[in-house]
């Protein structure tokens, strides 16, 4: 019955039947479902031949967030799983609050954390970029995840926020997963020496249905010019070892309390100036790079 009014359902209906307005309701609600996905921003980008800015999230969120990033000129958001405090339920707030804007969210996740990339993706994330991927077959297993088949093994979820709520039922596998595949982007992390070496050595940097490799294209370009490497031993990482800041070539600053790297610095030909951080630097995790902003250098 109609709040107030003395009319069943059905004379509701026969009423509306008869004027023609069940008619054009169902046309605008199919009007509605027919809006196109949403296109991943930084292919957008790419389209239209220019780099693709972004910025990351990792300490707080509010339905006003997107709307901030979107006015600040940026194409997509990295949100961080891997060092931030953000579960799945709140991933999926923000890649609804996401689709209101024109920024594509993508999350950054550790390797050890891949089997969440399917749960992840099927909130409306655009793009999975996992950390420390040293191998082809690690990578291809993330493509295996993130991507339907032909190329991966991604399971269906019949409609969601990934779908925009749109059954696409049996035209699925035609429709939905090729611009699924198309538009989500895989983006593996090499974040080691030893991961540099295993691009080539184990075709990393062929696997298909994988749009980009972190660190590698930048690493390969400053050794083509003659730069060298100084690797940080791992249990220096949480004293900052890695923190070092060139105030001219050949001189750094580092944090104090990193025997090994500043050893290493050394025999690598850098005068090494250690400075104590305590408090503010180690449980702050600022290190001199964070400290400082030179701005013109010696």
């Amino acid at each position: 019955m109609i709040t107030g009014l003395n009319f069943s359902c059905s004379e509701v209906m026969k009423f509306l039947n008869a004027s023609g307005l069940t008619l054009v309701a169902t046309r605008l609600i199919e009007t509605r479902l027919e809006r196109p996905m949403k296109e991943n921003s930084i292919h957008r980008a790419v389209r239209e031949g220019r780099a693709a800015l972004g910025t990351g999230l990792k300490e707080f969120t509010s339905r006003g967030v997107p709307w901030i990033i979107e006015a600040s000129g940026f194409d997509f958001v990295a949100i961080d799983h891997e060092h931030g405090a953000f579960d799945l339920e709140t991933i999926a707030n923000l890649a609804g609050w996401f689709q209101a804007t024109s920024v594509s969210p993508i999350v950054r996740i550790h390797k050890s954390f891949n089997h969440l990339i399917p749960g992840i993706l099927d909130q409306g994330i655009m793009g999975i970029q996992v950390s420390e991927v040293e191998t082809a077959a690690e990578a291809r297993a993330i493509v295996q995840l993130a991507k339907f088949p032909p190329i991966g093994n991604r399971g269906i979820s019949g409609q969601g926020m990934h779908t925009g709520y749109k059954s696409y039922g049996a035209r699925h596998a035609t429709e939905y997963a090729p611009w699924a595949n198309a538009n989500i982007i895989v983006c593996s992390s090499i974040e080691s020496l030893e991961g540099l070496e295993q691009v080539e050595a184990s075709g990393t940097a062929h696997v298909q249905g994988q749009r980009a490799l972190l660190g590698v294209e930048e690493t390969m370009e400053t050794r083509a010019v003659g730069i060298r490497f100084v690797e940080v031993p791992e249990e220096e990482y949480p004293t900052l070892g890695c923190n070092v800041l060139a105030v001219r070539p050949g001189v750094v600053i580092v944090a104090d309390g990193n025997p090994l790297t500043r050893q290493r610095l050394e025999a690598a030909g850098c005068e090494v100036h250690a400075i104590p951080l305590g408090e503010i630097g180690q449980n702050g995790s600022g290190g001199p790079t964070c400290l400082t902003r030179p701005i013109l250098r010696g």
